[in-house]
């Protein structure tokens, strides 16, 4: 048998001697040797009881998402407030109103006499540069919302006259009498102007 790197595969990735790679490894087959090696080990432990309970370990209690009673909770004498702190008992408080009031009452009870300044001042610092970005937002949003209608205007004007230019005399007359019948137009003068406006 030929080693790993002189084996020739063609285009459906099969050995040039037929057989499938995923039954064969890249690097060729298992010494026999060294096969008989792991049956043996995997015997060996199956036999002492390895294997017994291997998928009946206790559950775990599952992660718990943290909410406002554990956010509560972790407000604890001591411990440094952080901006991100203040944002956390605001974004409680979009959810749960009341919510700050309760948070910053606990923190005063901790000894942070100036919780209710730092977090009127950080909230306000956030709503700013939230309505900022909003209004850079709906800016943007408003240019290329506007570039795109008249881009679609022109393009569909430009569409419509190429396509009654490319009309025959009889397919105009069609198009003419079938405007002048669904009340469209009332003489056929007006057939230019309701064609350019898309009627």
């Amino acid at each position: 048998m030929a080693p790993w790197f002189l084996k020739f595969y063609d285009t459906g990735f099969v050995e040039r001697d037929g057989v499938n790679l995923p039954a064969c490894s890249w690097f060729g087959r298992i010494p026999e040797p060294e096969a008989g090696k792991y049956l043996e080990a995997m015997e060996r432990a199956e036999k002492s009881g390895e294997f017994v309970g291997l998928f009946k370990g206790a559950c775990r209690e599952s992660r718990r998402m943290p909410d406002k009673g554990t956010f509560l909770d972790s407000l604890v004498s001591g411990m440094k407030l952080y901006k991100s702190t203040f944002l956390k008992i605001y974004g409680h408080d979009i959810s749960s109103p009341g919510f700050a009031d309760e948070a910053l009452a606990k923190l005063k009870g901790l000894g942070c006499s100036k919780a209710g300044e730092y977090y009127e001042g950080i909230v306000s610092g956030w709503k700013e540069e939230h309505e900022r970005m909003m209004k850079e937002a709906a800016a943007w949003y408003r240019k290329n919302s506007t570039r795109e209608f008249a881009r679609g205007q022109k393009g569909g004007e430009g569409i419509r006259e190429r396509e009654i230019q490319s009309l025959t005399k009889n397919e105009l007359t069609e198009l003419c009498k079938k405007l002048l019948q669904s009340g469209v137009i009332e003489r056929p003068e007006q057939f230019a102007t309701a064609v350019n406006q898309g009627r």
